[in-house]
């Protein structure tokens, strides 16, 4: 089997990240000036420039890996990596989960937001941050401080995006995390999504 290329694009990863800075940019200026009109719209540009730059920050610290055929990264997957440890996974959730609300507490002051919508908006970023942060490199600011990288159940290669969309939206399943109760640990929204979780 022939060995996949990467075509690097640092183009693309420019326009992206001046992208990400205008849509902050914007979304603060749209708070600022409307008042309480046209909130939701300077909430939800910032909301996306920040976790964009959040992952295009992420991915310039990121050391670039040639990319190998499914037989071949299977094969060194086997003697590798392993399953992730139940503390290493706590541990970089818990980092995750503080990133996100601290960014939902920032937003909330800076727009003003009605306390009742507070829990609303967490869960809002908190989907946001995991989506794109492992749509782009397979991973989150928590995982990697612990080494960890979410991997395909079945070739051990990068996820699909609709695998990572999938995961996402089976985090807020009632008791997932209840499901985490073991030494290396296999939860239903990564066994659902056909994901794992794995050491670099």
């Amino acid at each position: 089997m022939k060995k996949k290329k990467i075509t690097e694009r640092p183009i693309v990863r420019l326009i992206i990240t001046i992208g990400s800075i205008l849509m902050v940019i914007v979304g603060i200026k749209i708070l600022i000036e409307n008042n309480n009109r046209n909130t939701f719209t300077g909430w939800l540009a910032l909301i996306i420039g920040t976790l964009y730059l959040l992952t295009e920050i992420e991915l310039l610290f990121t050391p670039q890996k040639k990319e190998i055929s499914n037989n071949e990264d299977h094969n060194l997957s086997q003697k590798h990596n392993e399953l992730a440890l139940w503390w290493q996974r706590l541990s970089a959730f818990l980092i995750d989960f503080l990133i996100c609300f601290c960014l939902s507490i920032c937003i909330q002051l800076i727009v003003k937001l009605d306390n009742s919508y507070t829990n609303y908006l967490f869960l809002f970023v908190l989907f946001l941050y995991y989506l794109l942060n492992e749509s782009f490199s397979s991973t989150s600011i928590g995982k990697r401080i612990f080494r960890l990288q979410v991997r395909d159940l079945k070739t051990w290669g990068k996820p699909k995006k609709t695998q990572i969309l999938g995961r996402t939206i089976l985090r807020f399943i009632p008791f997932d995390i209840l499901t985490f109760i073991s030494k290396r640990p296999n939860g239903w929204h990564d066994y659902l999504s056909g994901t794992v979780v794995v050491l670099k």
